[in-house]
């Protein structure tokens, strides 16, 4: 007989407390690390401890994963970066965002160990796992020497940009999540986007965000206020709100089985549409709008309603046009200035991808090697436009082909699945669609701008791609709907 059995053979009720002796040994371990990983700030480390051992009391108590999972995702827009660079915001940012993803990782291999009914994993399903032990040889052996990064390119830009995501992603496709996680996830999103998008307006009314960020963002080379929210870039801003949007009309076009979930879809529509909009930035637009096609092309049922709203759409902008016309708006709109940096700042990418093909130029060390003397540097000044202003080539440049094939390739990997589960009729549509909707609405946007300095925004694609393989050939399965 092992000890804990034995254990739980002596007295009533012991087990709860034999059954959090492993994960409390997990989560006091990473509070050490991550006090040490902080330990320039000896009242920070503590604080970090602090937190961690707080968690530990939460795993003690054994609450169901998913109330701590939805809880943080709504919460998490709010936590972003506006609250990172801010005496006041610091602190909750960094134990109510950064810390809980180490407890839910805890959390979930703990109970697969405990469940002889696991779901097993697959090689494909390691490739993110992968992707990261990439990132960590390439920091190890080839580090960036930007003197305009700060921080420890471990915490504060891989586990920022990449390691919470994926952590997410292993929750959301192999977490005991219970019997309609799936859905509630798809609702916290779409809460988060709001409650994102009435801060937005906040900021527009107040002229401050949560963490007293000024909101006035340079736009076509002057001056403009958008939304931000507590996001920091508008264009971060609508993908959040854009993507609260698409998985609303998701669950709308495909007519949720909870009317009250409709209704609040329907809410919540009607608050992230406009302040997606007001972002004055074209790609959450166009990212909304290829969603939203996308959900509306999945169903012919809606058709010919799609197409008379659209023209209606249409024909409501033309008559309205000269009113909201400001000259903010049609400068946003015949701004060249931008593209064309953009294409300077592509032939630079390509350029650098032809010159190291396979394992790239290093992780984060973009910034440096743009700008070195060639012919081929971007002749724009260093730390103006600092990135390729596109994701995915800066992951071809910095990772070369390995990087981007681990990431590019499981993405696909998964996407397939549930289009072939899709054609067996095994899945909830308004999830599926809202999903495949979501991952269409970030790469959209990560096109146009670098999704590695936004936490958040990088969150989304795998939390769907996570709920993608959940309902996936072999996954964990879902019985929402």
């Amino acid at each position: 007989m092992s000890l804990i059995d034995a254990a739980r053979t002596r007295a009533p009720g012991s087990g709860v407390v034999v059954r959090s002796i492993p994960p409390l040994a997990v989560v006091v371990a990473t509070a050490a690390a991550m006090g040490a990983l902080v330990g320039s700030s000896p009242r920070l480390g503590v604080v970090s401890v602090a937190g961690m051992l707080a968690g530990a009391l939460a795993l003690a108590l054994r609450p169901p994963l998913i109330t701590l999972v939805l809880s943080w995702l709504v919460l998490a827009p709010v936590l972003q970066n506006d609250a990172n660079g801010n005496s006041l915001g610091h602190m909750p940012a960094l134990l109510l965002y950064r810390l809980p993803p180490l407890l839910f990782l805890a959390w979930m291999v703990y109970d697969r160990v405990r469940d002889e009914r696991r779901t097993r994993l697959v090689w494909q399903d390691w490739l993110p796992a992968a992707l990261v032990a990439l990132i960590v040889v390439s920091l190890v052996v080839r580090p960036p020497h930007n003197p305009a990064a700060a921080g420890n390119p471990f915490t504060d830009s891989l586990y920022w940009n990449l390691g919470i995501p994926i952590i997410l992603y292993y929750v959301c496709a192999f977490g005991r999540l219970g019997r309609t996680g799936e859905s509630r996830i798809m609702l916290a999103l779409i809460a988060g986007g709001a409650l994102s998008a009435l801060l937005g307006f906040a900021e527009r009314a107040t002229g401050v965000d949560l963490w007293g960020a000024g909101t006035i963002t340079a736009l076509g080379g002057y001056a403009v206020n958008t939304l931000t929210g507590t996001l920091s870039n508008p264009t971060v801003f609508g993908e959040v709100t854009g993507a609260s949007a698409v998985l609303s009309a998701s669950l709308l076009v495909w007519r949720a089985p909870n009317v009250w979930w409709r209704r609040g879809a329907l809410v919540a529509l009607a608050i992230t549409l406009p302040a997606t909009v007001l972002t004055y930035e074209r790609a959450p637009v166009v990212a909304v709008v290829v969603g939203v096609l996308l959900i509306v092309a999945s169903r012919r049922q809606v058709w010919n309603a799609a197409l008379i709203f659209a023209l209606c759409a249409a024909l409501a902008g033309l008559l309205t046009w000269g009113m909201i016309a400001t000259s903010v708006v049609e400068r946003r709109v015949s701004d060249a200035g931008t593209v064309q940096t953009r294409v300077e700042l592509a032939k630079r990418s390509v350029q650098l991808i032809t010159e190291h093909p396979i394992i790239g130029t290093g992780y984060g060390t973009f910034d440096e090697v743009k700008n070195l003397p060639g012919t081929g540097s971007v002749r724009v000044p260093l730390g103006l436009f600092d990135t390729s202003h596109n994701t995915f080539l800066t992951i071809l440049v910095e990772l070369g082909v390995l990087g981007f094939a681990l990431m590019v390739g499981h993405w696909a990997w998964v996407v397939r699945g549930r289009i072939r589960s899709w054609r067996r009729g095994a899945v909830v549509p308004w999830l599926a669609v809202g999903w495949l909707a979501l991952v269409a609405v970030y790469v959209v946007n990560a096109m146009l701008i670098d999704m590695r300095f936004f936490s958040y925004a990088a969150l989304l694609p795998w939390i769907a791609l996570g709920c993608l393989r959940r309902g996936s050939p072999g996954g964990a399965g879902s019985i929402d709907g």
